[in-house]
């Protein structure tokens, strides 16, 4: 879908919401629009019956409180360079789900020793083939550093999010408040043994997408 910035599979639809005495923005899901505009419907249906038909806010449909996740954008890190064991180091563009740039993040991906030490250039491990991985064990470390020139809107609980291939569950970052330039010093050690030919094409051919997410704040913050 492109709010999570992946490409093919079933297209997702999502209805984007306006709060217009705050300018506050949510993305509903197809269901979450359905759910509510039934209850929408029976509110208006009592209305002009003249019937009991206000709800309190955590029961109506119009409201959205400001502790739900929205989605500020996503980042694709391309990974080609890992398959010849050479490092990325990137500040990709955070893009939302119509393209508009929200920011900058910052991205590494070391690989590295069984132990986590990132290999420097005298050691001299370039391959020229990623098929001469194959059957061998791949060890890399991935950082996500900082993000910068985030909207101030969005500065509350930010945190950054991702899924690498076969790695189960969804990994993230610590969350940050109070900044439109939150400092995650994220680090994580991913070992892939032994590598397959689907994990091959995978480096060579698809991006790593990283979500960032964060709660609306109306409250004056650091920039």
């Amino acid at each position: 879908s492109a709010v999570s910035g992946i490409t093919g599979g079933p297209t997702r639809v999502n209805v984007k919401v306006v709060d217009l005495s705050n300018d506050g923005e949510w993305l509903w899901t197809r269901n979450t629009f359905l759910n509510r505009k039934y209850v929408m419907q029976a509110m208006y249906q009592n209305y002009i019956e003249d019937e009991e038909w206000d709800l309190p806010r955590d029961k109506d449909p119009f409201c959205e409180e400001t502790e739900v996740e929205v989605s500020l954008g996503c980042v694709h890190v391309y990974l080609q360079s890992l398959g010849y064991f050479i490092e990325i180091e990137e500040t990709l563009a955070i893009n939302d789900y119509k393209g508009r740039e929200q920011g900058h993040l910052q991205v590494e991906m070391f690989p590295c020793d069984k132990s986590g030490i990132a290999y420097v250039s005298d050691d001299d491990m370039f391959i020229e083939d990623p098929d001469e991985l194959l059957g061998k064990r791949m060890d890399f470390l991935l950082r996500i550093k900082a993000a910068k020139g985030l909207p101030l809107r969005y500065t509350r609980d930010v945190y950054c999010s991702f899924k690498f291939q076969g790695k189960g569950e969804n990994m993230q970052t610590n969350k940050v408040s109070n900044t439109a330039n939150p400092i995650f010093d994220f680090e994580t050690h991913i070992t892939v043994n032994p590598v397959t030919e689907e994990f091959v094409t995978y480096i060579m051919s698809q991006p790593l997408v990283i979500e960032c997410w964060g709660k609306q704040n109306n409250a004056k913050i650091n920039a």
